[in-house]
């Protein structure tokens, strides 16, 4: 979705909410390709040193839409990448450990470790994304980082 490489250090987020409306014009978060039931978008985008890089996105969908929005976000991703990727699926809680990023604390919108019935989609063929989806909350998280 997004490259980073130079010295300078960019960091953009958005710690309340943002509509759907709100963020289809928002640079950072225009490209996702969100359902439109999508509601409560946080985000957060950091480039910096040579290839230093972390997306992540939090948005709750209608409960309908939860898988749909899965599908589109590893098809978008794939086609970002221009690859077709493996994508192994596991039950939450996860052996795979949850990505922290302290160095941008408070993040308090940023929890898929609180999920306790969902999801996790891992891009098995070395690119660095990661889906973590909350059946009950209807909440997708995406971590994508280098």
């Amino acid at each position: 979705m997004f490259a980073g490489c130079g010295l300078d250090e960019t960091l953009h987020r958005s710690d309340q909410p943002l509509s759907l409306a709100a963020a289809r014009t928002n640079e950072w978060v225009s490209s996702v390709p969100f359902p439109a039931s999508t509601t409560d978008i946080f985000y957060l985008f950091h480039a910096g040193g040579m290839q230093e890089h972390q997306f992540l996105v939090r948005f709750t969908v209608a409960s309908n839409e939860l898988d749909t929005a899965v599908a589109a976000l590893l098809a978008d991703h794939d086609k970002a990448t221009r690859e077709t990727n493996h994508y192994s699926s596991a039950s939450l809680p996860s052996a795979l450990a949850m990505p922290e990023f302290p160095q941008f604390a408070p993040m308090p919108w940023w929890n898929p470790g609180a999920i306790t019935n969902g999801y996790q989609r891992h891009c098995a063929t070395g690119q660095p994304f990661d889906l973590w989806v909350d059946a009950v909350r209807h909440t997708i998280y995406l971590c994508e980082t280098d």
